[in-house]
């Protein structure tokens, strides 16, 4: 008996499945594709504890879509959002959609979006080495400049659109705004942020949980919209409404979906990251060694899955060619980068598991990290036949497992 693994876009691979034990969500129930705008819009008719659109806006006004990469169906949730702007007298002419990914993400949603009708809107992408699109927000509690994207600051309305992503540990859960701030701050403040919190791995910084918060107040975004992932990259459901609750909501809406229960660890788990180029990224390779180790025997080995072709960035660089781990993350916490957090995990997870890692990095940048490159499905299937009992975590970046008791 086989499975089929499903990882990346659409890249698959057999595994003998005789001695492997699957993961996977709880429900794989999600909006169909054609009915996600007009879901979007009516829950923006409404929102939950806060004034519909039509109240928020007046004529005239200029509105931003603070779009965080990972969305799910990011052109047929955006199409939803206009729409319900449209519906409370918002021209798209005077609204913007702002992202922090690449220009082709950008390019390819302008397109899609002047299909739907909406040429005027315009999509922009932040660059936070640009200080002319850097402004002053304003002063934190403690004497902290809050700088953040012009655009954002200069916007009678911001609209935050982010993911529920749920919590790995109780104090990983996201402050309101934190996908946001500062993610479209300058590169100074994300590297201070970044080095803040790799002191305190895995949790937010109080002091930066405090900030955080402080920003989204001052910036006045108060209404925000957070769509709770399917399987296959779909959307299962989506909340607007004031930020404190509809982030409360959406996280209990997430692990409704993606807690799993495993009743033995494995000597081998095998963690999949499944989705376009936007899901295959450092921080995602983060959170699946994050579900990994949490259902792995001692001294076992983790498989990622992966078509990862970002390079390492300035914190995971400080691990090429390490031998001591501990070492390196004192590194990483003195000399941080914006993708500190992964660096950090990857060193805790060295420390301790072998990591094996196919992705669409070269074999020596693979190696140089401390991982061993899988090159090929008999690779991986010998490793699944070798070690056992093998377990597979499908979607292992939003995947939440824990072990649990059987008794005997």
């Amino acid at each position: 008996m086989t499975t089929t693994i499903s990882y990346g876009k659409a890249a698959t691979c057999l595994l003998d499945a005789a001695e492997a034990t699957l993961l996977r969500p709880r429900r794989d129930e999600f909006l169909p594709p054609d009915q996600i705008a007009a879901y979007v819009r009516a829950q923006l008719a409404q929102p939950i504890n806060y004034p519909p659109l039509s109240q928020s806006t007046i004529p005239g006004d200029t509105v931003v879509l603070a779009i965080e990469p990972e969305i799910p169906q990011q052109l047929q949730v955006v199409d939803g959002v206009l729409r319900a702007l449209q519906d409370a007298g918002v021209d798209d002419s005077l609204i913007t959609v702002l992202l922090a990914s690449s220009s082709t993400i950008a390019e390819a949603l302008q397109d899609g979006l002047v299909a739907l009708g909406h040429s005027r809107c315009q999509v922009k992408v932040h660059d936070p080495d640009n200080e002319k699109e850097i402004a002053f927000l304003g002063v934190s509690q403690n004497g902290r400049a809050l700088r953040l994207s012009r655009t954002l600051c200069e916007a009678d309305l911001v609209l935050p659109v982010t993911a529920a992503k749920g919590e790995l540990t109780p104090c990983e859960q996201a402050p309101f705004f934190t996908e946001m701030f500062p993610l479209y701050s300058d590169r100074e403040t994300n590297e201070r942020i970044a080095a803040s919190n790799a002191e305190k791995f895995p949790c937010v910084a109080p002091e930066i949980s405090s900030e955080i918060e402080e920003c989204g107040r001052q910036l006045g975004a108060g209404l925000c919209i957070r769509v709770i992932p399917a399987v296959g990259g779909q959307v299962a459901a989506l909340l607007t409404g004031d930020h404190s609750y509809v982030a409360r909501q959406a996280n209990e809406a997430y692990r409704e979906i993606w807690q799993c229960d495993a009743q033995l660890r494995g000597n081998l788990v095998i963690a999949t990251v499944a989705g376009g180029v936007e899901q295959q990224t450092w921080q995602n390779v983060g959170r699946a060694l994050a579900a990994a180790e949490a259902i792995l025997e001692p001294g076992g080995c983790i498989a990622i899955c992966s078509e990862l072709a970002e390079p390492p960035g300035l914190a995971l660089s400080q691990l090429f060619g390490t031998v001591d781990y501990d070492v390196a993350r004192r590194e990483i916490q003195q000399n941080p980068g914006t993708d500190s957090k992964p660096a950090i995990q990857l060193c805790q997870t060295l420390e301790r598991y072998s990591i094996y890692l196919r992705s669409q990095l070269s074999p020596a940048v693979v190696e140089s990290l401390g991982m061993t490159p899988l090159a090929s499905d008999s690779e991986l299937e010998h490793l699944a036949q070798t070690l056992r009992p093998c377990i597979v975590l499908e979607e292992a970046q939003r995947l939440l497992p824990s072990l649990v008791e059987v008794e005997a």
